[in-house]
């Protein structure tokens, strides 16, 4: 039985560093605003000492993690505090998946699932199997899948209290994550590059030819065509529904796990050690970003500016991130003039222009083709929550940006 969570590879790990000046959303890339990020770390201590594989929020204060010999904490203040919710087991918890109500279920080696409720309740249930379960998915409070290894792939139609088994056809290679869009299409990854896709809800799978060959960690999709596979080596994507793939990241040193796409275009990886990974583009380029320990990244979560990180040890950090817009060189004769004063926006150009704001997740969240000169918005007529935007104003290929904020 495999019990390599740590994922460690033998030899001298290199240590990447880039400068974390991040491409802005599709629209405007190659042009300005570019965006930087940075993270500040802070060590939070668990009365634990025991690996955490897996850590899941479900909002911006309560989440889960759990990891060897039993041991699961909830947290209900952001991380600050942990309380210890573990079972007397020696399973290995391996994954966990949450819905925003606080119901979830964690699994693991021997068969272990348990299901969590937001009050704290850790609840057994019986798989009817010995195997390990290295990744769980639900679709609704109802359906949901586990898969593992030798090739298992369970499903449930009633919460986790009863698990029937699905074929497929690479019964023995060990499966490390499973994803589905809908009841019907869904994915799962694993070793030796297997990439499987269905559309009759897993009652029947077809393999995928890609160029991640070795084993594959992670798989999400936000649609039919849209998706991205991690592993060992290597960051893909498709936009065609497996189809074709365009390598992002191709490395013969890393792993790349804890995959988190929050949008089409904002997303987080964890590198095997030293690095997390961040794009704002898809996927398309990705940025490495140091983490604040020299020790392999088990687990790792987002949530709301705030990036958990589980390294082996027991140690556990919050990165508190801040996005800054960073502006490229722009012509002195710009022939865009942008003013921001108390929430009013006031923009004069010789041609036609168009406004767009986006949030700091990549959304768009106004957009408007101006034929005049001039153009006054107030932005307390958007109703815009508190938060920090990017306003970019174009014309041909002039471009202004400003970063502003919404208070109160």
């Amino acid at each position: 039985m495999e019990r390599d969570f740590k994922f460690k590879i033998k030899g001298e790990i290199m240590k990447l560093k880039f400068k974390t000046t991040l491409l802005s959303f599709m629209l405007f890339l190659s042009t300005i605003p570019t965006f930087s990020v940075e993270i500040d770390w802070q060590e939070i201590k668990i009365e634990s000492a025991a690996d955490m594989n897996c850590i899941k929020f479900y909002n911006s204060n309560n989440g889960w993690m759990a990891g060897y010999s039993g041991t699961i904490f909830r947290t209900t203040d952001a991380g600050v505090t942990w309380i210890d919710h573990s079972t007397d087991t020696s399973n290995i918890f391996v994954d966990i998946f949450l819905f925003s109500d606080g119901t979830g279920w964690i699994v693991g080696t021997d068969g272990a699932i348990s299901k969590v409720n937001s009050n704290g309740e850790v609840r057994k249930l019986e798989s009817n199997s010995k195997l390990q379960f290295n990744s769980v998915f639900f679709l609704d409070k109802n359906i949901g899948w586990v898969t593992g290894e030798n090739g298992i792939v369970l499903k449930t139609i009633d919460g986790g209290e009863n698990w029937f088994i699905l074929q497929h056809e690479i019964p023995n290679l060990h499966l490390w994550s499973i994803y589905f869009i809908d009841e019907m299409n869904g994915w799962v990854v694993g070793d030796m590059g297997a990439v499987l896709s269905t559309t009759n809800g897993g009652e029947s799978w077809k393999s995928h030819k890609t160029p991640a060959i070795y084993r594959n960690l992670a798989v999400q999709f936000i649609d039919k065509s849209t998706g991205w596979v991690a592993g060992f080596g290597f960051i893909i994507k498709t936009t065609d529904g497996g189809e074709s793939w365009l390598t992002t990241i191709q490395t013969t040193i890393f792993i790349v796990g804890n995959f988190k796409m929050l949008n089409s275009q904002i997303g987080w990886a964890g590198f095997d050690k030293n690095s997390v990974l961040f794009t704002s583009d898809g996927g398309v380029t990705w940025e490495f970003i140091d983490t604040p320990i020299n020790a392999h990244l088990q687990g790792m979560d987002y949530v709301d500016n705030s990036l958990y990180a589980a390294f082996e040890g027991g140690k556990l950090y919050r990165g508190l991130t801040t996005v800054s817009v960073k502006n490229a060189e722009v012509d002195n004769n710009s022939k865009i003039n942008v003013d921001y004063i108390n929430n009013l926006i006031e923009v004069n150009s010789i041609q036609p222009f168009s406004i767009n704001i986006f949030n700091l997740m990549g959304e768009q969240i106004y957009n408007r083709d101006v034929m005049n000169n001039d153009y006054n918005l107030d932005l307390s007529t958007l109703n815009l929550p508190i938060g920090i935007y990017i306003l970019n104003v174009t014309s041909n290929n002039d471009i202004q940006a400003i970063k502003f904020a919404i208070k109160e």
